[in-house]
């Protein structure tokens, strides 16, 4: 391998790649043709002097691929065209094979540093294709493209390097050819053993008798565990019993982190937003075709909040719901009923006190008065007649409390952290790319 020589070598030299839209309908994946290529650029003797990166974008992205994932990777390199010409021929080649429009671009850390602060939105709003079209123009960026929609990716992928906030791992295994579009062949016990002897490392692996570390498409990833230690993913994967898988490779991502969900104000939302909202319930809830729908606010504006059938115990927490309850809820901006939310996480952080009037008690059997007419009031029971008593207040318990809700974990979307992960959040780096094997 060539020799870095000294930091400002190392500096200068660096190359940010990043990678989408090389999956389609009927096949392909971006973490694929990730792992290709740095088998490539490591039998050609180029450095590659990070971890490779998993980075998903909105979800709310009308145009968006199955997982909607960007692969970035950087490397150390005084030949930028030796390694545009090595990840080129590796995307024609996937191109042929599955008819995809895949993206590239390679950028130096002067590009990055002017593109990040214009692409970093592109986690959680839509970033318009004419924008990424004049960033490229403007800083000169090397691309190879069969359509700009997969820039915006490749370019949040090439800039954003997970080296603050939160992030977990996960390890890919891919399939041989001949088995590709096939069933894939895992041990279900087997995985319930690497969830068990690994609980505290890893997530969503299976739920019930349903395997969620498995896709289900023709792509060629076999299975994928995620966690919180690369080194922990590696020994879990030992624990796998399957059909031969091709290789692996591990990625350090922003999935399972909520970093999709930004806090914003109602007056700030555009379609296709992801955001945390801290707003009061503003009428009681209503059921429409199975959805059940709240109006929100802040103290300018007000939106629809929906509550789909997908989200579960959540949309029973909904109906339960009153006026003037402070809630927290997380999700993506749709054009639902002109303007709304559709919730994917709900968070009660205040309940108002519901409050019942009643008519006053007897004075004497103690039973609910009836009205007379004109603020009096009379028993049946005792035959009093015209008492003016006032009414009286009760304080009613709510049904719900205040809390963190969330859907059933197999309607989790990748950004979307679960339960397990609260508490286990991180910031900043705790591996570098030599304390472990991160592809074979």
């Amino acid at each position: 391998m060539t020799l870095i020589k000294t930091i400002k070598d190392f500096l200068n030299n660096q190359i940010f790649i990043g990678i989408d839209d090389s999956d389609s309908k009927i096949g392909g994946c971006t973490t694929f043709v990730g792992y290709l290529l740095i088998k490539e650029l490591i039998r050609q003797g180029i450095n590659v002097v990070d971890i490779p990166r998993l980075i998903r974008l909105n979800p709310n992205v009308p145009w968006k691929t199955r997982g909607n994932g960007a692969v970035g990777i950087t490397v150390y390199s005084e030949d930028i065209d030796r390694v545009y010409n090595v990840a080129v021929e590796i995307l024609q080649k996937i191109e042929e094979e599955v008819a995809s429009m895949p993206a590239l671009v390679l950028i130096d850390q002067k590009q990055r540093e002017f593109i990040e602060p214009i692409i970093k939105d592109a986690i959680n709003r839509i970033i318009e294709p004419e924008l990424v079209d004049k960033v490229i123009e403007k800083a000169k960026i090397i691309k190879y493209a069969k359509r700009r929609l997969g820039l915006v990716g490749a370019l949040a992928a090439a800039t954003l390097l997970l080296l603050e906030g939160d992030y977990t791992y996960e390890l890919l295994a891919y399939r041989k050819p001949e088995f590709i579009g096939t069933k894939r062949k895992i041990d279900i016990e087997s995985v319930r053993v690497i969830d068990r002897l690994y609980r505290k490392y890893t997530f969503n692996n299976i739920d019930g008798k349903r395997l969620l570390l498995t896709p289900h498409g023709k792509d060629p990833v076999l299975y994928g565990i995620r966690g919180e230690d690369p080194k922990k993913l590696i020994e879990a994967k030992k624990f796998i019993v399957s059909e031969e898988p091709l290789g692996w490779m591990v990625y350090i991502t922003n999935q399972a982190t909520d970093q999709h969900y930004v806090n914003r104000k109602i007056s700030e939302l555009k379609l296709g937003d992801s955001v945390r909202l801290n707003v009061f319930v503003k009428s009681s809830p209503k059921i429409r075709q199975g959805c059940v729908t709240l109006e929100v606010g802040d103290h300018e504006y007000t939106l629809t909040a929906l509550f789909f059938n997908e989200v579960g115990l959540m949309k029973d927490i909904a109906t339960k719901l009153e006026p003037q309850d402070e809630i927290i809820i997380m999700g993506g901006v749709r054009p639902f009923l002109d303007f709304g939310i559709n919730v994917e996480k709900l968070i009660v952080k205040k309940l108002a006190k519901k409050i019942i009037t009643l008519n006053p008690a007897c004075p004497r059997c103690k039973r609910t008065l009836q009205n007379e007419g004109k603020g009096k009031f009379r028993c049946r029971f005792c035959d009093l007649k015209g008492l003016s008593l006032p009414k009286r207040t009760l304080f009613v318990s709510r049904e719900i409390v205040p809390g963190l809700y969330l859907p059933p974990i197999r309607y989790f979307r990748h950004l979307m952290k679960p339960l397990k992960r609260y508490g286990k959040e991180k910031n900043g780096r705790n591996y570098s790319l030599n304390e472990y094997k991160m592809i074979e």
